[in-house]
């Protein structure tokens, strides 16, 4: 498969094929790990009520969050539209400083730190005798997941099969629509920390037309770094749940939908 250091993908859960080494540990996933933080909203959510999604971020019961305004919802803060103003109206990359407090403030809501959150949480489902491992980003503070392609594949899995195991399959659908909303606006290849593509299009890639829609974690890794760049990708109307280390997804993915 060009373009692929190690890679696997699942057709319908079932396992289409691998490339390299699926099971290698890599902790070069970076960026990837916004979406995991997703999932775990998905579980404070899912326990406590969606309804939270339209609360101001400063109801929540953190300290951290008591320095948001009022206006500001969970909605906001979980699709990167906190940060200007009026809230929900701009997707902005990366969120700046909204992003950190997030983990701050899942940490707290769990009383905890984010790290031991996600084990509890998420890992004691989803990654039982796995290579997956959280930890927290040296400078930041912000949750960080790494794994094999094998494992990191789980995310994408357990999305396309929405079916309620660990999240409110309502959360699964809005956090991969598109927006705050999940109406695609402000902008409809942004879900929550959750890179889409709609009509061939994803967050600053060339058009990949032959690519159905779908929604992907990736990181910013170069090319030319020891494992490349990274992706964890799901098209539900292909059933096809893929996770690689290698080229960019422009070349790698529409490869991988050729090859079906």
């Amino acid at each position: 498969m060009p373009g692929i250091q190690h890679g696997i993908a699942y057709e319908h859960g079932r396992e289409l094929w691998t490339w390299g080494s699926p099971g290698l540990y890599l902790s070069t996933w970076a960026s990837c790990s916004r979406t995991w933080v997703s999932v775990l909203w998905g579980t404070w959510l899912t326990q406590h009520g969606l309804e939270w999604l339209e609360r101001s971020v400063c109801e929540l019961p953190s300290t951290s969050a008591q320095t948001f305004a009022a206006d500001i919802k969970l909605k906001h803060l979980c699709s990167y539209t906190s940060l200007l103003r009026p809230p929900g109206s701009k997707w902005t990359y990366s969120n700046g400083p909204h992003w950190p407090a997030q983990s701050r403030i899942l940490g707290e809501l769990y009383g905890t730190t984010v790290a031991k959150a996600f084990t509890a949480q998420v890992l004691s489902v989803v990654g039982v005798g796995t290579s997956l491992k959280s930890t927290m980003d040296a400078d930041d503070g912000t949750l960080r997941v790494f794994g094999s392609c094998r494992d990191q594949a789980r995310l994408a899995l357990m999305l396309l099969a929405n079916d309620g195991t660990l999240l409110d399959p309502r959360y699964v659908t809005r956090m991969i629509a598109g927006g705050p909303d999940g109406d695609g606006e402000p902008y409809r290849i942004e879900g929550y920390q959750a890179h889409l593509i709609r009509a061939g299009k994803c967050h600053d890639r060339p058009l990949m037309p032959t690519v159905p829609d779908g929604f992907m974690a990736r990181d910013g890794s170069k090319d030319s770094s020891s494992h490349g760049h990274g992706a964890i990708v799901g098209l539900p109307s292909l059933g096809l749940a893929f996770a690689y280390r290698g080229s960019s997804i422009e070349r790698v993915l529409p490869a991988v939908v050729a090859g079906l």
